[in-house]
């Protein structure tokens, strides 16, 4: 996502206030070499995690077990972690921090390319069934 900087900055400083998203938008061209660098992130590296992500998806679906849980047949600590993981690709509604609209069309292409897949849909139901709404208190 770092090609798109207004994305970025409305999908992690989202919550914050105009100011500090447009700073946090104006400092991403400046920071993004920075970023880059220190988190080794080029094309190799990007279809490395492009691919580490489909075998997570593998993995998962492997692992479901006929409950549709990873670990016999409740709500364990397994799923909380597995669903927590692929959230802020799949956002399910339950997600409590909101990305942007419409993601980046690479982006939106990415996505659309990964939701048929059993483990999209489950991390969708696992939000659904036990994350339930925020207990967050407003300020």
């Amino acid at each position: 996502m770092l090609p798109f900087p207004g994305y970025l900055a409305g999908f992690f400083a989202g919550e914050a206030s105009s100011a500090r998203r447009f700073a946090f938008r104006v400092a991403l061209p400046v920071l993004r070499p920075v970023i880059e660098r220190s988190m080794q992130i080029d094309d190799t590296t990007a279809e490395v995690g492009r691919r580490k992500t489909l075998e997570a998806f593998d993995r998962l679906e492997h692992e479901l077990g006929p409950a549709g849980y990873l670990v016999g047949d409740r709500f364990t600590v397994a799923d909380l972690t597995a669903a927590a993981l692929f959230s802020p690709l799949v956002r399910p509604p339950e997600f409590p921090y909101r990305a942007p609209e419409p993601p980046p069309a690479s982006v939106q292409r990415w996505r659309d390319a990964l939701s048929g897949r059993r483990g999209w849909q489950w991390v969708i139901d696992v939000y659904r069934r036990h994350r339930g709404h925020s207990a967050e208190v407003a300020a």
